[in-house]
């Protein structure tokens, strides 16, 4: 019985660690975050963390909660678009993303003055509803003519398998369900995408005659979503401190075709992945008001601690010399959990009266300190953390926005922000030739940067603001990791949003 255990076990293992397919990039969006909020948040630039006072700062600083000095309702709406740019050796696209409504935020604030002269004036509690990020985009790219093909990738992956190996027989064998074979190797041979060296051999070659010319697309769909609870505290209007906890949702869809055409044929892969994922953290701050009209701020948010779930299934189409091939693959799926890196935040905050507002805000976040894990197989992803190691970046984030006052009802906002890159050129996506992923293609983010303007509105209790972000980031695209100073692409990512705010003050 117990031997039957043990092989059982032996067993599980070998076949996770055939159908682990994490990679540095799986994760994306998580270290790469965009603008999104209120309107008064988004018109500066999301710079808040020692003024406080705004619903969305929240998030950035908890004690930005101990500003508010009575009960407040806000929603949002944003009308988000995409315009993604490539140019890949020499052919360059322009692809329009579809435009979306959306609710991005949703707060509750109340207040609970103490009646205090002195001391511990006031405490307030939140629930906030916050989009953090949209994935909404379509990308295309297409080259001439590759040095390489993914072919070649695929014979190199199938080096050491035999033909028999590969072959599907019905009812009897689907190399798809054994762990040593990456699914890639099986959609090589019965797609007709490779040839063996030698006949009965274990070395591999690609079957494509002639430099490819080679398409990519992509369509991906999802969000990042954030619900967040706070307290904060007011000391004698001088020191505001606050403590939040977040819950995050990750929701991720991506439907991309990587196609080649050859002169004895050509073949489609396209992949879907599904990633699920949900997340909690915690964020502690501070803000002190040095003199009347200057503030400072502090913030530190531990790591986002992530439960995923991703689910894949390839399909390939080809058409080789007189040889046609159609196949689909099983539907894969896998676990893994994720521990983002810490962020550290410094604010400083200027008030001239009644009529403006300055904010400066800096953002740290140590990327090689990110990690993957499970549970059950300590160990498993040592590879995987060792490319965060050794290619993820300290990200620093540094924004400033200011806001004006114009009229007895009116404000004027603009702001401007620029995040560093968090991902470093020379980083590569590392496969186990064993990889039941068949999606070999990986984007690297640059620097981000966006910039706002806004206005805004007050009567009495009710408040209705408005603002425009533009926000441009670039990224390297990587068809597959094989030569890959020579077939290497840049995408440009513009992003447009235009968002409203109505709050209410009670």
């Amino acid at each position: 019985m117990m031997k039957k255990i043990f092989f059982a076990t032996i067993l599980m293992l070998l076949s996770f660690s055939a159908a682990k397919a994490q990679s540095i990039f799986d994760i994306s969006g998580l270290n790469t975050p965009r603008l999104n909020g209120t309107a008064r948040y988004m018109g500066m630039a999301g710079s808040f963390g020692a003024l406080g006072g705004d619903a969305s700062a929240i998030l950035d600083n908890p004690a930005a909660l101990g500003i508010f000095r009575s009960n407040e309702l806000n929603f949002s709406t944003d009308i988000h678009s995409s315009i993604t740019s490539t140019l890949w050796g020499t052919n360059a696209h322009r692809s329009l993303g579809y435009g979306k409504l959306i609710v991005p935020n949703f707060s509750w604030i109340t207040n609970f003055m103490s009646n205090n002269e002195y001391g511990y004036l006031a405490s307030n509690f939140s629930f906030s509803f916050n989009r953090i990020k949209n994935f909404n985009r379509y990308v295309k790219l297409s080259h001439q003519g590759l040095e390489n093909s993914l072919t070649d990738l695929i014979a190199d992956m199938t080096n050491g398998l035999y033909e028999k190996d590969l072959e599907y027989k019905k009812d009897i064998y689907d190399p798809f369900d054994n762990t040593k074979i990456a699914y890639l190797s099986v959609f090589g041979f019965d797609g007709y995408l490779i040839d063996p060296v030698v006949s009965g051999g274990t070395q591999w070659k690609s079957a494509v005659v002639g430099a490819p010319a080679a398409g990519y697309k992509l369509y991906e769909s999802g969000h990042i979503d954030d619900y967040n609870f706070t307290y904060s505290g007011n000391v004698n209007d001088n020191f505001y401190f606050g403590l939040g906890l977040s819950l995050q949702t990750y929701s991720r869809l991506t439907n991309a075709t990587y196609s080649e055409n050859f002169s004895n044929g050509d073949f489609s892969l396209t992949t879907r992945t599904n990633y699920s994922g949900t997340g909690v953290n915690m964020n502690f701050g501070v803000i002190a008001r040095l003199l009347p009209g200057v503030r400072v701020g502090a913030s530190l948010q531990t790591p986002t601690y992530y439960s995923f779930h991703t689910t894949q299934k390839a399909e390939l189409v080809s058409n080789v010399g007189a040889k046609k091939g159609s196949l689909t693959s099983p539907s894969t799926t896998w676990h893994y959990d994720y521990r983002s890196p810490l962020k550290a935040q410094l604010s400083a905050g200027f008030v001239i009266g009644s009529s403006a507002a300055i904010n400066i805000d800096y953002m740290l976040m140590v990327g090689r300190t990110q990690r993957y894990s499970l549970d059950e197989y300590p160990g498993l992803f040592n590879r995987e953390n060792a490319d965060f190691r050794n290619y993820a970046l300290s990200t620093h984030t540094l924004k400033v926005g200011a806001e004006v006052r114009v009229a007895k009802h009116a404000r004027l906002r603009g702001g401007f922000g620029y995040i560093t890159a968090p991902m470093s050129e020379k980083a590569t996506k590392s496969v186990l030739n064993t990889t039941a992923q068949t999606d070999m293609e990986y984007f690297i983010d640059k620097a981000q940067w966006y910039a706002s303007g806004g206005f805004g509105l007050n009567f009495s209790n009710l408040f209705i603001d408005f603002a425009y972000v533009y926000n441009k980031n670039g990224q390297i695209f990587t068809p597959f990791e094989m030569n890959k100073s020579s077939i290497r692409g840049d995408v440009m990512n513009n992003n447009h949003h235009i968002v409203a705010t109505l709050a209410i003050k009670y």
